[in-house]
């Protein structure tokens, strides 16, 4: 039994929309899954055709952050966002060198304190750079799942379960 055709305004490959959607909800393959995400898709084609190349930006957006980090993880430079104090020179400050003279006959004086700076991040998921990447990977597949009409997390296509009374 062969899947229903996509509408022309989709990718089938290079990335396969269908595919990476499925696996953006957390849907296993099988013929009946793919069969409603098709299904689904086309319906968004036919009733919102302006809003499929958003949601491929969308994906491609997540393609492309993925890629980075993955690239970042190979290169064992990814921890390198990760910082959560830094104290230093203000970015972009240059002391000069009149600046960077700190005596003048007896009178001694700190120059750091004008080029210096302390900033520490908060907590959390999104206080560091890999963790704002993350939370825009999320973001952006909640966006196109919301859009075709996917949630996350939904049960299984052709499954079912068993409740006790």
């Amino acid at each position: 039994m062969a899947l229903a055709a996509l509408d022309p305004l989709w990718r089938a490959t290079n990335p396969d929309d269908r595919d990476l959607i499925r696996e953006y909800a957390g849907i296993t393959v099988s013929h009946t899954a793919m069969a409603k995400v098709t299904d689904l898709m086309n319906g968004l084609a036919t009733v919102s055709p302006s809003t499929v190349p958003r949601v491929q930006e969308w994906i491609d957006e997540i393609i492309i952050l993925e890629t980075d980090q993955a690239d970042l993880i190979a290169d064992r430079t990814a921890h390198l966002g990760e910082v959560k104090v830094y104290e230093g020179l203000r970015p972009g400050a240059t002391p000069s060198r009149d600046d960077m003279r700190s005596e003048a006959g007896p009178v001694k004086w700190d120059t750091g304190s004008l080029y210096k700076v302390r900033i520490e991040s908060g907590n959390g998921p999104g206080s560091t750079a890999s963790g704002q990447t993350n939370l825009r990977i999320a973001d952006l597949k909640t966006r196109i799942l919301t859009a075709i009409g996917l949630h996350a997390g939904a049960p299984q296509f052709g499954a079912f379960t068993i409740e006790r009374s």
